[in-house]
């Protein structure tokens, strides 16, 4: 998260948690010509078209009277999705166990690979995770030159670890470019 989103959510945190939503997110971003401010918002429960509509009524004035962007832009109040970006470690703890993809700059190879998981029981959860999750038809195992998806298992300050194969494989964090969660659309 830029300096610009971490005190833009900041400021409308208090705002949106008084309404009972929490904040997923704040993406401020050039698309085509425009630029936007994308604030993504969750409760539990669904997210709707008034749910977002009474957030963007409660945090407009605001957003006006500090005027953090002097440029024009648009402000985008949504759900964060089914396939959530994962941009800070708070959105990794909430998806650990869970299927998640990971887009590299570079190519991803065999070498990444730290452990074998096929015959240990610290990882049984994770892998009878992972073979409902095959049973379901996720493609858990998906992996081309800069993609791959797997169970997150864990990670740190400078790396995440996936499960995939029955394999931990460790990919540092400056070597992603994106990642999201992953749902599995035909259930």
């Amino acid at each position: 998260m830029t300096s610009l989103e971490k005190s833009i959510k900041q400021i409308v945190e208090p705002i949106v948690n008084n309404l009972g939503y929490k904040i997923y997110d704040v993406i401020y971003e050039k698309d085509g010509k425009d630029n936007y401010l994308r604030i993504f918002i969750d409760k539990d429960g669904i997210i709707d078209l008034n749910d977002c509509e009474t957030v963007n009524n409660a945090i407009t004035d605001i957003l006006d009277e500090k005027d953090l962007i002097k440029n024009q832009y648009m402000l985008e109040v949504s759900s964060p999705g089914l396939e959530r970006r994962i941009r800070d470690d708070k959105q990794l703890e909430e998806s650990l166990n869970e299927l998640i993809e990971i887009h590299t700059y570079n190519k991803i190879n065999e070498l990444d690979t730290i452990e074998n998981t096929e015959n240990t029981n610290s990882s049984e959860l994770k892998e009878n995770k992972l073979l409902s999750k095959k049973k379901q038809g996720a493609k858990y195992n998906k992996v081309d030159n800069k993609a791959i998806q797997g169970i997150l298992d864990s990670f740190d300050d400078n790396s995440v670890t996936i499960i995939v194969n029955n394999k931990k494989i460790k990919i540092n964090k400056k070597d992603i470019s994106n990642m999201k969660t992953v749902y599995n659309w035909e259930e």
